[in-house]
């Protein structure tokens, strides 16, 4: 489950389906096609209809729309597809790890943000994503070096600052638990989890013995 003060799954599809990006290459006016070309024009004719299936299957998922389980179910087609560009694939398996944490399958969305990351290692979201999974499995350790890459590729990334603050408060780390949920709440005020958990850092920080 989502825990307050994360964005909603829909927020957090939306900046996987834009993260890997990527365009096509547009056809260059006055320039004649010669046979090969040709050929190649004709073969993604005739492929035309099973493309469209693709994209038709794909389109839920590449925009991360549905319920958590519509979205495994349209990623899943889309990276069992022969015919899905790269890029897309990135995108699959961010959106279905996305599905899978807000499910509480853990396990699953740590491999898909895993092989996302083998894919795209810049990709913030995915380490982000895997952190806060790492964060439900009460796997400090490994919470923190991945929100940690999450924040050093993207530094004001609300999700990753929040959710590393929550595990170094969990490890009892009070003051560095402060510093980075003040950071999130600097970017958001109204952050719930962040306040929360912040306030109960700085009561533990203050009982603390000298």
């Amino acid at each position: 489950m989502v825990a307050a003060g994360e964005p909603s799954v829909q927020d957090r599809r939306v900046v996987a389906a834009r993260w890997p990006g990527g365009q096509r290459k547009a056809h260059m006016p006055g320039k004649r096609r010669g046979p090969v070309q040709q050929l190649v024009v004709a073969s993604a004719l005739l492929a035309a209809p099973a493309l469209a299936q693709v994209a038709d299957d794909g389109q839920a998922c590449l925009r991360g729309v549905g319920s958590s389980d519509q979205l495994i179910a349209s990623c899943s087609a889309l990276l069992q597809s022969s015919s899905a560009r790269p890029q897309d694939l990135v995108s699959a398996l961010h959106n279905r790890g996305t599905g899978y944490l807000d499910k509480g399958d853990d396990d699953r969305a740590i491999a898909d943000f895993s092989e996302e990351i083998r894919l795209d290692a810049k990709s913030f979201p995915a380490f982000s994503g895997r952190g806060q999974a790492y964060l439900h499995k009460r796997d400090f350790d490994k919470a923190i070096a991945d929100l940690s890459e999450a924040i050093r590729l993207y530094p004001i990334l609300i999700p990753a600052l929040t959710a590393r603050g929550t595990a170094y408060a969990s490890k009892g780390d009070n003051d560095r638990a402060i510093q980075d949920l003040t950071a999130a709440l600097k970017l958001n005020p109204k952050n719930p989890q962040a306040l929360a958990v912040r306030g109960n850092s700085r009561r533990r920080s203050r009982c603390r013995p000298a």
